[in-house]
């Protein structure tokens, strides 16, 4: 695919564009086609190429163009996805007039019906930290990072970087662009194409390795919140009790020890706040309680209105999103 991916950039109508490509120790034979294309390229795009000596991961191959980049904004592109034509000129524009600290787009998915996914929001500017926090906190904006253009100032004056070493890192690093960002653009167009793959980083990695790299970035996502000294953020704190909620079902399925997951990480880490608890949507409401049991009690129960409340909710054909309303995203 990654034919397709550069040839979607050489398209851009945008004009001075930087487009590092950072091999990651590749052995398919990608860097090959890569330097055919980039050789054989006449066009105002600037090409460069950089050769990671080992496999690092994506989060690795990122923060190498981010340390390499030298335009006024910065753009993710997986080489198995696709700019759309004038992509980048309609997110530019944005930024241009309104100066915001990153823009996204709509994207269209191929491989699962080829739907458009739009932000659940209204094209334009949006002003304030905190109305940018509860659209992410709400599922309205997409934590992917790629089809998002940043300002190089906003990434350096943070210190944004991928956490080397997991997989589904995004959402840590999505998390952190939403509580830092002052300023967001929204185009409603369509300005990216998403690959599904059946052997795509999203699909490929073994359970009990995505299970690892979740069980760590929810680490990272406490200490991130308290660090900011956002303990105060009630929705924040809801979003992350309902990730850890799922920390012991995760476990089960990877095939650790999913009650020795639930002692250590859900309730050693963590305990009832009622100001969360009054937060929450019902179907959470009736989860959060395990914290209020001894630990094996809580266990069980936890266990089971993960399974019940959904199934209940099901049965009485009543939406999901009515009956376990909260800060789940919406994927």
């Amino acid at each position: 695919y990654v034919e397709k991916c550069l040839a979607s950039v050489m398209a851009q109508a945008e004009p001075d564009i930087e487009c590092i490509v950072v091999d990651d120790a590749s052995t398919d034979g990608s860097l090959e086609i890569v330097r055919r294309l980039i050789n054989a390229y006449r066009g105002p795009v600037e090409f460069r190429l950089e050769i990671h000596g080992q496999n690092r991961g994506q989060s690795a191959a990122r923060n190498t163009g981010t340390r390499l980049a030298t335009g006024e904004c910065v753009f993710y592109l997986d080489s198995d996805d696709e700019l759309l034509p004038d992509g980048l000129a309609r997110l530019a524009a944005v930024a241009r007039q309104d100066g915001p600290d990153f823009v996204i787009g709509a994207h269209a998915v191929c491989g699962k019906g080829d739907p458009v996914v739009s932000p659940r929001l209204g094209p334009g500017l949006i002003e304030g930290g905190d109305e940018i926090l509860s659209a992410f906190l709400r599922g309205d904006w997409p934590l992917m990072p790629w089809n998002k253009l940043l300002r190089r100032e906003f990434i350096e004056r943070n210190q944004l970087r991928f956490e080397e070493g997991l997989v589904l890192e995004d959402e840590l690093w999505s998390l952190i662009v939403a509580c830092r960002a002052k300023t967001m653009g929204v185009v409603e167009q369509a300005t990216y194409l998403q690959r599904i793959r059946d052997n795509s980083t999203m699909t490929s990695n073994a359970v009990a390795r995505r299970f690892s790299s979740w069980m760590n970035i929810l680490r990272l996502m406490d200490s991130f919140v308290k660090s900011e000294g956002l303990d105060g953020n009630i929705p924040l704190k809801e979003y992350i009790e309902v990730r850890r909620s799922e920390l012991s079902e995760r476990a089960r399925r990877s095939g650790g020890n999913s009650y020795e997951i639930y002692q250590r990480e859900i309730r050693g880490a963590a305990r009832f706040d009622r100001r969360v608890f009054r937060a929450m949507g019902l179907g959470w409401k009736i989860r959060y309680l395990h914290y209020l049991l001894p630990v094996p009690l809580g266990y069980a129960y936890l266990w089971g209105t993960m399974r019940v409340i959904p199934w209940l909710a099901r049965m009485r054909r009543i939406r999901p999103s009515d009956f376990m309303d909260g800060p789940c995203p919406r994927r």
